[in-house]
């Protein structure tokens, strides 16, 4: 595990590739196009369709498994093969591809593979995935996952930059000074709040 080259992709545009093959969905076409009243059959996926994420992944899917993968039982977002291109595993997030395997040639031929079937855009040797830094220390076997630079850039963020940290559970002394909830948090707060919380994940 420690030895395997790590390679990224991202797809362009992965949810116009997804393909329709389920109930027929109709859209209301743009002002201008066609005759008044007449809707649109739609082949495809698109941006703001909430079926979109689903299409896309069942597209991928197919693809892959024209490919030689399918995915593993225990995390289905990870592909690994059993034929073809030995050794490599998969790791998909939405458009973003973690590739990892023992010989940098057969990603490449993989890449290649995947690239005529969806436009990608071929990202090199994995740095960063999800926000989430990858070192790789060769000579010692060892990989470092660190999130550091993501957990400063939320500290500016938030403007907490130059707070001191403290212990976690929360000192029991604080309990005190916290008062119910009574509706009088404004739209702004309570949005910082749901960002805030979502961006730890």
């Amino acid at each position: 595990l420690f030895d395997l080259e790590l390679e990224q992709m991202d797809a362009i545009t992965a949810f116009l590739n997804g393909v329709q093959t389920g109930n027929a969905i109709y859209v209301e076409l743009p002002f201008g196009f066609g005759e008044d009243g007449k809707v649109g059959l739609l082949l495809k996926g698109m941006y703001g369709l909430k079926q979109s994420p689903r299409l896309w992944q069942e597209t991928l899917c197919a693809e892959l498994w024209k490919l030689g993968f399918h995915p593993m039982i225990a995390d289905s977002s990870v592909f690994i093969t059993d034929a073809g291109v030995k050794g490599i595993i998969i790791a998909v997030h939405v458009d973003d591809f973690l590739i990892a395997g023992p010989n940098i040639k057969e990603i490449n031929v993989f890449k290649n593979r995947l690239s005529r079937a969806f436009a990608m855009k071929d990202l090199g040797h994995c740095e960063t995935f999800l926000n989430v830094e990858i070192t790789q220390d060769w000579k010692k076997q060892q990989i470092h996952l660190s999130q550091a630079h993501y957990a400063k850039k939320l500290l500016v963020a938030f403007g907490l930059k130059d707070t001191k940290p403290i212990w976690s559970p929360i000192d029991i002394s604080v309990l005190n000074q916290m008062v119910p909830y009574n509706r009088q948090a404004s739209l702004d707060e309570i949005e910082q709040y749901r960002c805030g919380t979502g961006s730890i994940n």
